[in-house]
């Protein structure tokens, strides 16, 4: 599959959205396993996990 460069563009517009309301919402990582709690997802398929995942491995 080829993307765009229209397609980047809207992928990185897309996360500035994403993060300019987290910053709003003043979110931090302890907030994640209760986010997903909340809207129902399953916890092992959600970038948030697997970033929260990776942020508690690194810090041991």
């Amino acid at each position: 599959m080829v993307r765009t460069h229209t397609a980047r563009r809207s992928r990185l517009r897309y996360s500035f959205f994403l993060r300019h309301h987290c910053i709003q919402a003043r979110a931090v990582t302890e907030d994640g396993p209760e986010s997903i709690r909340r809207a129902g997802l399953r916890p092992t398929h959600t970038p948030a996990v697997r970033r929260h995942r990776r942020h508690q491995a690194r810090s041991g």
